[in-house]
Parts: C-alpha cells; sequence; structure tokens
C-alpha cells in the first residue's frame, strides 16, 4: 500500500466475515479503489437494530488480511466489550474489530494466542460451515504464519467445561467460568506483549527496519481457502 501519510483503516466482522462497512455506497467504492479492489462485489444489507433500523448499509467482505500484529487491546462499547486488533504495514494502520470479546471469532482468536510469533506477519482470516453431522453452523478465526496455520495452544480439553442448567423446565448452558478464563489469558497475554516494560514487545527501531506489509483480498475474487476446519 503506497501513500506518504499515516491513516487508520476500520475494519469489523458482520456474519463472521471481515468486511468494510459504510453509510455511503460512494464513500466504500473510494476506499475499495484505493485499496486495489473491485467495487461491484459491494454490497447493500439494512441495519437490523438501533436508532438507524431499516437504513441502508453497504458493505465489501474482505477473504484475508497480512501484516505486522502491533496492537491488540480490549475497548467498552454500548454493545459490550469488544477486542480490537490493529494490523499494520509501512504507511498504515488497519483497526480490526473481532467483536464482543465473549463471542465466537474473539474465542477463537484467544485460544491461538500462545502460538503466535509477534517478530512474523500475520494473515487473518475467517471460516464458517455447516456441519454434515448435526446440520448446525461453526465458525472461527485462520491464523498463519510463513504459510503455515497456527493452531490452537488451547485445546477444548484445557477449557472449563459449561455447566448445564435447568429452570422452569428450560435447559440452557452456562459457559461463565470457561468466558472468565479466556478473559484472563487476553488481560495476561495483553499487559505481557504491549506494556512499557514488557520484554517481548517490538521496539520502534525494529518496528522502523522490518519492511510490514497489509493485504487485503476479495473473498468473492477467487482466492483459494485454506483448510480450518473445527473437527
Amino acid at each position: 500500500m503506497g501513500g506518504g501519510s499515516s491513516h487508520k483503516t476500520f475494519i469489523k466482522t458482520f456474519s463472521n466475515n471481515l468486511v468494510l462497512e459504510y453509510d455511503k455506497r460512494e464513500d466504500l467504492e473510494k476506499k475499495v479503489e484505493e485499496m486495489g479492489l473491485n467495487p461491484e462485489l459491494i454490497i447493500v444489507r439494512k441495519k437490523a437494530k438501533g436508532k438507524n433500523e431499516g437504513k441502508d448499509v453497504y458493505y465489501y467482505i474482505l477473504f484475508d488480511i497480512s501484516g505486522k500484529l502491533t496492537d491488540v487491546s480490549l475497548r467498552d462499547t454500548d454493545w459490550g466489550e469488544m477486542l480490537e486488533l490493529e494490523i499494520s504495514d509501512v504507511d498504515d494502520k488497519y483497526s480490526v474489530s473481532m467483536g464482543e470479546v465473549f463471542g465466537v471469532l474473539s474465542k477463537d482468536f484467544i485460544r491461538r494466542l500462545g502460538n503466535i510469533d509477534m517478530g512474523k506477519d500475520i494473515t487473518l482470516g475467517t471460516w464458517s460451515m455447516v456441519s454434515d453431522k448435526n446440520g448446525k453452523t461453526y465458525s472461527g478465526v485462520k491464523i498463519y504464519q510463513d504459510n503455515t496455520k497456527i493452531e490452537y495452544n488451547l485445546a477444548n480439553t484445557d477449557l472449563p467445561m459449561g455447566v448445564q442448567k435447568t429452570r422452569g423446565g428450560k435447559t440452557t448452558w452456562d459457559f461463565g467460568e470457561q468466558e472468565d478464563f479466556l478473559y484472563k489469558i487476553i488481560g495476561d497475554w495483553i499487559k505481557a506483549e504491549f506494556s512499557s516494560d514488557s520484554d517481548n514487545k517490538v521496539n520502534d527501531t525494529e518496528k522502523t527496519n522490518k519492511p510490514l506489509r497489509a493485504k487485503f483480498v476479495s473473498v468473492n475474487e477467487g482466492s483459494e481457502q485454506k483448510d480450518d476446519l473445527p473437527f
């Protein structure tokens, strides 16, 4: 990505996809063209809730993002606490909201943290599939470094189990203990990687001397998807 000044592009998740989303089609077209992507693949939908319910919004699905993971943070919003990633190239920064910290994508990211090499670029994407066994939809994130898939460092067996509860004849599952466990994992990891006194923090000299990149590919443009099934 070229350019003489630094700016930030905001990416969010919608229906378990990484997307660019704008209220005005012309603004999104401009951004998509700047990124060398095809504006004909822009999708329109109506907002489903909030004060702008029913209003058109325009979005563009991205297959994956590649670059240096330069920051991870938790941000309080009116919709809950969001997990935010910053991916950088030489000139630009990209803020990626993974959604609510207790959501599927955020949990899946947290479970891979321990296997990420912070000295290397990552390629981040999402996956979603319907199981032939039970018809349920499964979703998560996929992360690659050096063309190698980053596996979970926290297996299902490492996580606190959900608790089944019955109330008024209705049975539900409570994953509060598991969510507290993962929340502590991400909080401690952020402090270790990005606090000012962290030995693991990438210093400014390394950031300046090491070339970074941020690649964006449309999911609709024939990119080969890498297998990251949950089974």
